[in-house]
């Protein structure tokens, strides 16, 4: 899911704020989280998106460059 910037939503991407509106709405089993801008510092965010898993029990995390997922056919 989009997640641009760590504070806000703009008009053509969602900010993590409503990210996690969205992924609260879902309810996936796991979110990764992509486009995201220098404003997110990448270690801070994971840490807190961490917690989310344990008081909330969403999986969620931000992506990276050369991430590979393997998917089941």
């Amino acid at each position: 899911m989009d997640a641009l910037r760590p504070d806000r939503s703009s008009a053509t991407h969602f900010g993590l704020p409503r990210a996690l509106e969205e992924v609260r709405k879902i309810q996936p089993k796991r979110t990764l989280f992509t486009g995201m801008m220098h404003l997110m510092d990448h270690e801070e965010v994971n840490d807190y998106l961490t917690k989310l898993l344990e008081s909330e029990g969403l999986d969620a995390q931000l992506s990276y460059d050369g991430l590979c997922i393997a998917v089941r056919l």
